[in-house]
């Protein structure tokens, strides 16, 4: 019984993550790159570790569904680098 709450757990918490991968994906893709990029900025500024999740989230989405949309990639990977140098800043 213990194996079996586990095992379903599990499969509702894979669920979720792909939904939400989902819904930023289509969240962050569905706009132009410009529009992706600034918001992803502006999350950086805001929420620097939060917000590399979501572009590990997003980028991970893209590959297993094969959208390449080259402009929107790179727009994710400088807002990546803009958040980490924000936690880098961070007093400790």
């Amino acid at each position: 019984m213990r194996n079996e709450q586990a095992a379903a757990d599990a499969a509702l918490q894979s669920a979720e993550a792909f939904d939400k991968s989902n819904k930023l994906l289509q969240k962050y893709t569905g706009t132009s790159a410009d529009d992706c990029r600034i918001m992803m900025e502006l999350n950086a500024e805001r929420f620097p570790g939060t917000t590399l999740g979501e572009i590990a989230l997003i980028l991970f989405a893209m590959n297993h569904q094969g959208i390449e949309k080259k402009a929107h990639r790179q727009a994710l990977a400088k807002a990546g680098r803009n958040a980490l140098n924000r936690l880098a800043e961070l007093p400790a």
